[in-house]
């Protein structure tokens, strides 16, 4: 190397920053500089592959450990149920058991036949036993109200009607009215009147069986009303019992006072019967506007038979008011002399 290539090669080292002016250094440093080799691509590849199924054998190990706290469940469907306030969630199992539940309510079992239908008078079964009395009871009789409490309106066959008479005059239905006239003038005659009243009328009742229903109004200035003990006055069923307690009442009836018979008929319809027996011996009859006042009250349609007691044989004139009620709501009349009615009191 002669002396100017070699002054040249150390400024050229010098300028580079080497620290040698050796000459083999110098050509060394007078190559290309080499860009430092990275990581090889076998041992990245190698690193990756080894992290990933690390990750995978973690989390497999995760997933076994929280399937030994979970309950087995089979596979199925599950339905969530939500509202406002909350949201239920149902699996297949308790589907099963709500359609069961659905179904029983949708399709009840069947009634035992001895429940299925109430034996009435005209079928072959045994008459079914009825307890109790008053308006409170219920009949599930077919084509009957189920309530037959008589304010409201209700069906005229609760028990199948039924014909009875009073001297004669005869009413038929299924709810009857008894209303007699028991006041001083009753009591004339040695009392026959009254006596032959009595007679009748429990003869007539005798005659109405435990699905008719019946009343009976003494009535003078004031009225009585039948009403066995602990219970008020209404229409009552014809079971032996109270019609038992209901001769002691009609016994215990005396003869006495004015009478008011229009209060007495009002008192009668508010109970809308099906048919109502008047006695009286009509000590002043009813006017033409108090037979108005009757029609407005008898919106029910109740028959009003009418039975006139009179001393003697009916007078060809007179009033006839009795005679025009009944005539007014489709019953009878009959006009009894009392001097007749001897033969009919034992």
């Amino acid at each position: 190397m002669s002396a100017g290539d070699k002054e040249r090669s150390e400024r050229y080292v010098i300028m580079n920053g080497a620290k040698s002016i050796d000459g083999d250094r110098f050509l060394a440093a007078s190559q290309p500089l080499q860009t430092r080799r990275g990581v090889p691509a076998w041992l990245m590849s190698f690193s990756l592959h080894t992290l990933i199924l690390t990750t995978l054998f973690l989390m497999n190990l995760v997933y076994q450990r929280g399937a030994d706290v979970v309950e087995n469940r089979s596979g199925g469907i599950l339905l969530v149920q939500a509202n406002a306030e909350s949201t239920e969630y149902l699996s297949e199992g308790d589907l099963t058991d709500v359609s069961s539940a659905a179904n029983s309510a949708a399709n009840p079992p069947p009634l035992p036949t001895s429940e299925s239908a109430l034996d009435l008078p005209g079928v072959e079964s045994k008459p079914a036993e009825i307890a109790g009395t008053g308006v409170e009871r219920i009949l599930g009789a077919p084509g009957a109200d189920q309530f037959t409490d008589s304010t409201q309106s209700k069906s005229r066959d609760i028990g199948g009607k039924v014909t009875t008479e009073v001297f004669g005059v005869k009413g038929t239905g299924s709810e009857f009215i008894y209303l007699f006239d028991c006041s001083a003038s009753m009591e004339g005659f040695e009392a026959r009147p009254l006596r032959a009243a009595k007679k009748q009328l429990l003869a007539s009742l005798d005659s109405l069986g435990p699905l008719q229903r019946f009343q009976m109004i003494f009535y003078n200035h004031q009225t009585k009303v039948f009403a066995p003990p602990g219970e008020r006055a209404t229409m009552f069923f014809g079971e032996e019992k109270i019609k038992r307690q209901a001769v002691r009442f009609v016994e215990s009836i005396r003869g006495d006072g004015g009478t008011d018979h229009l209060q007495a008929l009002k008192y009668a319809l508010q109970l809308s019967p099906d048919v109502i027996f008047l006695l009286t011996d009509a000590e002043g009859g009813f006017t033409a506007a108090e037979l108005s006042q009757i029609a407005s009250w008898n919106r029910g349609g109740t028959v009003i038979n009418a039975i006139e007691f009179g001393d003697g044989p009916k007078p060809d004139r007179g009033d006839r008011s009795l005679e025009k009620l009944a005539r007014e709501h489709q019953g009878q009349y009959l006009y009894k002399n009392i001097a007749t009615l001897a033969d009919q009191i034992p």
